[in-house]
């Protein structure tokens, strides 16, 4: 298996568990489509917000490490973020906090899986290629994910 084929068939295990659930917790399609859109803009934008600041922080002594800590925090705070904004601009209510922190851990493993992904499938030779840009909407659906599981209509 290529790492290419692992990394769509990945996203696709994720869009299809949260199609599921949405269906299960009947939650409409346009709520699923902006917690999805939103999550996964603040996803980046904040990571890259903080890994910029990080970065500064640490430019004396070592910006990799600034980086890495902004960015994952970043990752890990603005993922949740848009959630929760999509919620409240769609239902006027906020969500529970126990649904964005389980949007949160979902969106970690997520990053374990895809960076095992990209690590251990294929040789050492092998280029994921354009393949890694699947990283962007999936993200964002993983912590759209981790919402779903708690979430009611």
């Amino acid at each position: 298996m290529t790492r290419t084929v692992s990394l769509w068939a990945l996203f696709a295990l994720v869009l299809l568990a949260c199609w599921l659930l949405a269906r299960r917790r009947a939650i409409g399609a346009g709520r699923l489509l902006s917690a999805w859109a939103l999550s996964s803009v603040l996803l980046w934008v904040c990571a890259g917000l903080l890994g910029y600041a990080g970065a500064r922080a640490t430019a004396s002594t070592d910006p990799r490490r600034g980086i890495g800590v902004g960015i994952a925090l970043g990752a890990l705070i603005g993922a949740p973020f848009g959630i929760a904004l999509s919620e409240r601009i769609i239902r006027k209510t906020w969500p529970r906090w126990t649904a964005l922190a389980l949007a949160a851990l979902v969106l970690a493993i997520a990053v374990g899986a895809f960076l095992l992904l990209l690590t251990r499938v294929g040789g050492p030779a092998q280029q994921a290629g354009r393949s890694v840009y699947v990283v962007f909407p999936l993200l964002g659906a993983a912590a759209v994910l981790g919402w779903l599981v708690t979430e009611r209509a």
